[in-house]
């Protein structure tokens, strides 16, 4: 959702669920107003998480599906924390899909003028 970790919506919201759904119910907010890296439990079984903004983070969360018990970790978006979150080197992070993506990415790029753009 475009709010903020703490915002009142989400208090709104989350206490409409409470009375639906019961006290218990894991509720796990994905937000992003504010664009920075944020992390709420919001009372035993609920939280919210805003990763960043531009994509320069990976926010992830678990938790324990009857429980709540909220874990959270913001992965920054590059090569080597992703490699390394996913216990590899940057060398075995490559894939042959990755390496072509990247490519036309970069034709594309060139072909259009991006470059050339002030």
């Amino acid at each position: 959702s475009h709010m903020d970790v703490r915002d009142e919506l989400v208090t709104l919201l989350l206490s409409k669920f409470r009375k639906l759904c019961g006290e218990d119910m894991v509720v796990q907010f994905v937000t992003g107003h504010t664009h920075i890296r944020s992390f709420a439990e919001l009372d035993s079984h609920s939280s919210s998480i805003e990763a960043g903004r531009f994509l320069d983070t990976v926010g992830f969360v678990s938790f324990e599906p009857k429980l709540g018990n909220f874990a959270h970790n913001f992965i920054p978006a590059n090569e080597l924390y992703l490699a390394q979150s996913l216990d590899m080197s940057v060398e075995e992070y490559h894939t042959h899909d990755g390496k072509e993506l990247s490519d036309y990415i970069a034709r594309t790029f060139e072909h259009t003028g991006a470059g050339q753009i002030p």
